[in-house]
């Protein structure tokens, strides 16, 4: 995480592109999935990654995904949860919006209850891959144990969109989502369930994404999870499922990470996860196979392809 953002607590790939994998890349089929089909649900697949990343501590529920390093503090994403001065946690900023609510019985830096409603422009990002990007929607925060200190988080998103713009024309777009996610600690590391339904507009139209999948963050050796401090670089892993349809198009497929995600904490670019590999397999207009997105070092986006099977 960047070094401005709060880190609250209870607030996604060892090696190259090329490698993590037994099957040998191919050009799109001419049946399967479109050049321009491939891109957009890997930008999907891309995006939920990251933001999953930023989800697993609460000061990142309302993240819209990473950011420039050391560029100025977004208002929408210092969240005021919890202890702000405290061992929990000391905002940097202040907030584009109160919490309906800021009792937290246990100290933990996670409100036992709260919403928080997002609109006007003060709630927006600037150096967001060379855009900007404007928060909108509510998002409800909870303890799930409000008399017990601990990482865990339940968030509940109504709408709570990011409508970025500027930049390249592949990261102008509107992204909204609603329904769960909910965070707990699971061995040494977090583990992360969600359950959105997701709207993304864009200029190849308007795509309607079910995402019901479970992300499990591990910190690499050595690494520790310390309340009131970044995420330490991890790797994710992710398994569960995920419908795509626009217009006349509609796939669902099962997603799988062969080769975990590597998030590297010290990176400086707005791409942090530096290596790994994942996979959505499904039907694709007659043709079984993988929508594959590959990242291969820091600051360098994936690659997406169509790997037919």
């Amino acid at each position: 995480m960047p070094p401005y953002r709060i880190a609250l607590p209870a607030l996604m790939l060892f090696l190259g592109a090329a490698c993590g994998s037994d099957d040998t890349p191919t050009t799109p089929a001419a049946t399967g999935l479109s050049a321009a089909q491939t891109a957009d649900i890997g930008s999907v697949m891309q995006d939920e990654a990251e933001i999953d990343v930023s989800a697993f501590l609460v000061a990142g529920a309302a993240d819209p995904s990473f950011s420039v390093a050391g560029a100025s503090v977004a208002p929408s994403v210092a969240l005021s949860v919890g202890n702000a001065g405290s061992s929990a946690g000391t905002l940097v900023a202040a907030p584009c919006t109160a919490p309906s609510n800021t009792t937290d019985t246990d100290g933990d830096g996670v409100y036992n209850d709260a919403t928080f409603t997002f609109s006007g422009p003060q709630c927006s990002l600037t150096n967001r891959r060379g855009g900007s990007a404007a928060i909108a929607g509510v998002l409800r925060i909870q303890d799930p144990t409000p008399t017990t200190a601990g990482l865990a988080y339940n968030s509940t998103l109504t709408a709570l969109s990011f409508a970025f713009t500027g930049g390249s024309a592949a990261r102008t777009y509107t992204v909204s989502r609603t329904g769960s996610r909910n965070v707990s600690v699971s061995g040494a590391g977090l583990s992360l369930v969600s359950d959105l339904d997701i709207q993304r507009t864009s200029a190849s139209g308007t795509g309607s994404i079910r995402k019901q999948w479970t992300a499990q963050f591990t910190p690499t050796s050595g690494g520790t999870i310390v309340r009131g401090q970044p995420l330490p670089s991890g790797t994710l892993s992710a398994t569960g499922s995920v419908s795509w349809t626009r217009g006349s198009d509609a796939f669902t497929m099962t997603l799988t990470t062969p080769v975990p995600l590597v998030y590297d904490a010290t990176c400086a670019q707005p791409q942090r996860i530096s290596a790994g590999e994942l996979r959505a397999r499904g039907s694709f207009n007659g043709t079984n196979g993988f929508v594959v997105v590959r990242w291969s070092a820091c600051g360098v986006e994936p690659s997406v392809i169509f790997l037919p099977v």
